[in-house]
This record gives C-alpha cells, sequence and structure tokens, in this order.
C-alpha cells in the first residue's frame, strides 16, 4: 500500500485528521491542564504536522521533477495540498497560544525540517538555473561538505532572524 493509495481510499478520514488535529490538541490541553501533559499533547500533533509536512514536500518535489508545476495543477488535489500548510500553521499557533514553543520538543523537529528544505529549495534553484559542471569535477565528500556549509549558514542566519532556537 502506498501513499496515493491511501489517499486515494481514505481522503475524506485523511482530511478530517489533518483539519481537526490541532484543534484536538488544543482542546485536550484545555480539557486536561497541566504542565507535564502539554508538552506531550502538543508534541505528537506537531509530529503528525512534521509527517503531513514531509509528505507534501515529498509530493511537490515528485511532480515538480516528473511533470512541473503544470501536471501539479492538473492532476492534484488542492484540498489536499492546502491542508499540509493549514496543519502546520494552526497546529504552531495553537501550540503557541498554550506555551512557549520551546518547551515543545517536537518544534525542534520542524525548525529543521524548515531549514533544510529551505536549503534544498535553493540549492535545486540554483542548480537550475546555472549549470554547475565543475561539481562534477569535485568529489561527493566535497559536494556534502559544501551541502553542509549551505545548513550551517542557513541555520546561522534562522537563529539570527528569529531569535534563540
Amino acid at each position: 500500500m502506498t501513499i496515493e493509495s491511501i489517499l486515494t481510499t481514505y481522503k475524506i478520514p485523511v482530511l478530517l485528521l489533518i483539519f481537526l488535529s490541532p484543534w484536538i490538541a488544543y482542546y485536550i490541553c484545555l480539557v486536561v491542564p497541566g504542565t507535564k501533559e502539554e508538552p506531550y499533547v502538543l508534541s505528537v500533533n506537531l509530529s503528525l504536522s512534521a509527517l503531513v509536512s514531509i509528505v507534501f514536500a515529498g509530493y511537490i518535489a515528485y511532480a515538480s521533477n516528473t511533470g512541473g508545476w503544470g501536471k501539479i495543477g492538473k492532476e492534484a488535489d488542492i484540498l489536499l495540498l492546502a491542508s499540509a500548510p493549514y496543519h502546520v500553521i494552526s497546529s504552531i499557533v495553537l501550540a503557541k497560544k498554550r506555551m512557549p514553543l520551546s518547551q515543545i520538543p517536537a518544534f525542534k523537529l520542524i525548525q529543521g525540517l524548515v531549514l533544510m528544505s529551505l536549503v534544498f529549495m535553493f540549492i535545486s534553484w540554483l542548480s537550475s538555473r546555472i549549470h554547475l559542471y565543475f561539481f562534477s569535477y569535485l568529489p561527493f565528500s566535497y559536494f556534502l561538505m559544501i551541502l553542509a556549509v549551505a545548513l550551517l549558514l542557513g541555520y546561522v542566519g534562522y537563529t539570527k532572524v528569529f531569535g534563540e532556537d
């Protein structure tokens, strides 16, 4: 069973889960208030949000590499595509209402995923605009070091702009 078959077969339950899970986690925190339980409930919801965003990014990367943005516009389910950013944004906003995000363990995971995806998008944009022939002459370990430096620069820039991690 693939992710595509799950999303095709169980579209309505998946959409309900994506749209309602931030609110369910928020109301669980309201009903069962406590400093020990809230970080875990919100962390489970933000972990689900990270999973949704990974599937979303994977689909966008796959579809844009195989058929371009035209294929995404023709074949994609717009409601499923819109649900991923909605879930991430609403989960973060609702979690921030309950407690500081630095106290939620899964928020670090989301920060890392966003940072790595931004670096990946920058590298892919750069490689689509400029033919980088010198990468074919570099050993793979040097290429990985260049990517690590780009990731480090992105992380330093992120912490300078958005404060403490």
